[in-house]
């Protein structure tokens, strides 16, 4: 019975959808009440004043009359939508703000499954939603009006389309380049993923290897067209009016900068421990950078140390790499996410481990997602080193663990077992 509801082609994906609101209302319920308030600086200093300067009609610009550029325009246009509506329903924005937190997270849900059903059976395509939804770091995300929920629905929307488009009969030109329609949505909410198309044009090359060159080269054009018509407008209105190129936002020098001195005492972090000499390297670093205007000149002044005290410098990148799967910008509760992490992680590395081996579909959907993990990892790195910009992919991870309970229900010894049982 259970399979023959989730073979139905739309009652799991409502079920699915209000499931997932169940649970994350049930959190919000349980969550103590000094948790519950909105921790997100970036909503309150930078999102909602450019929403609200969109919905009066003043244009793209911050709380001081200036072209918001330190962050993309797509996450303050959807809530100056949200606030739209609240008004126009007579509804508290707060209680509106909450309702799109709920939506998004149900549809985030929803399409983690539909991944996983074109790849697994209908039982185990429910795994990965489990995973998703009774994840503490996702749930935790609900909590607040955070940029990746929205940016989530249009992510998990653009690797579904690409992953179904991938299919050598169903290849169609108009299909890759919504996807890169999605995947330029996605960019002008969380810039984070500026280079996330050249990550899918690498997937293209390895995914459709046994298609001719000109094939492939087709499917990369149409795909990253549509991601350049929807990146473009917003890079020619910051020129028109400012007479500065920008890379989607004017916040990545600042976020390599805060990346390269988070050992050391902060207001607003509980401070963590460093060896001392990537102390005395953060330390120089946090002075030596602070004069330029690009990742990239930061990034020379670090190579240029690692010649000095290589030491350091490894230490450096090494604990910036594992910060990336619990470090949060705090520094609080980084012992519990790593006790939290641990079973979570086995089960992704084994299953990563059992379909890396597989040669056929499996192999190339886990060949998409360590390519999309990695890209998130390096730009992880290269920011801050905090799992809050790793959680996104986690519905993707979750969707490569159903192989590890697969392989249990195929193992001898059990198959064995219900053969006894059955002659019993």
């Amino acid at each position: 019975m259970v399979i023959r509801f989730l073979n139905h082609s739309y009652k799991p994906l409502v079920a699915i959808f209000f499931v997932s609101i169940i649970f994350t209302l049930s959190f919000w319920v349980i969550l103590p009440s000094q948790f519950q308030r909105n921790e997100s600086s970036d909503f309150v200093h930078i999102y909602e004043p450019v929403a609200r300067n969109i919905l009066s009609g003043g244009g793209i610009v911050d709380g001081n009359g200036n072209i918001a550029t330190r962050t993309p325009p797509g996450y303050p246009i959807i809530l100056a939508g949200i606030l739209w509506f609240a008004e126009f329903l007579y509804i508290p924005q707060a209680i509106a703000v909450k309702g799109f937190i709920l939506v998004c997270g149900g549809l985030t849900s929803v399409l983690i499954f539909m991944i996983a059903r074109s790849i697994w059976s209908a039982p185990l395509s429910l795994i990965p939603v489990i995973g998703w939804t009774t994840y503490p770091l996702s749930l935790w995300f609900t909590k607040q009006p955070n940029s990746e929920i929205p940016f989530m629905v249009f992510f998990y929307a653009a690797l579904y389309v690409f992953w179904k488009a991938i299919l050598p009969q169903k290849r169609k030109w108009y299909s890759f380049f919504l996807v890169g329609i999605l995947l330029g949505i996605s960019m002008l909410i969380r810039p984070l993923v500026i280079g996330i198309g050249f990550v899918f044009v690498l997937a293209v090359w390895f995914v459709c290897r046994r298609d001719s060159l000109i094939v492939r080269l087709s499917i990369m054009f149409f795909l990253l067209l549509g991601n350049l018509l929807v990146v473009l407008p917003w890079e020619l209105w910051v020129y028109s009016n400012t007479g500065d190129l920008i890379l989607l936002s004017t916040a990545d020098i600042s976020s390599v900068r805060d990346g390269l001195k988070f050992g050391l005492e902060d207001e607003g972090r509980e401070g963590i421990k460093v060896s001392e000499n990537v102390s005395t390297l953060m330390q120089k670093l946090a002075i030596d950078v602070k004069p330029f205007h690009s990742p990239r000149e930061a990034l020379a002044i670090v190579f240029g140390e690692f010649r000095t005290q290589p030491t350091a410098v490894i230490k450096l990148v090494l604990l910036k790499a594992i910060r990336c799967w619990y470090g949060t910008d705090s520094q609080r509760f980084e012992d519990q996410i790593r006790l939290v992490q641990i079973p979570y992680l086995a089960l992704i590395i084994l299953g990563f481990i059992y379909n890396w081996r597989q040669k056929d579909r499996r192999g190339d959907f886990t060949f998409l997602v360590c390519s999309v993990v990695l890209y998130f990892w390096m730009m992880d790195m290269l920011v801050l080193s905090i799992i809050r910009y790793m959680v996104p992919v986690f519905g993707l991870l979750f969707i490569l663990t159903p192989a590890f309970f697969e392989t249990i229900i195929k193992s001898p010894g059990i198959v064995s077992k219900r053969l006894t049982s059955h002659e019993q």
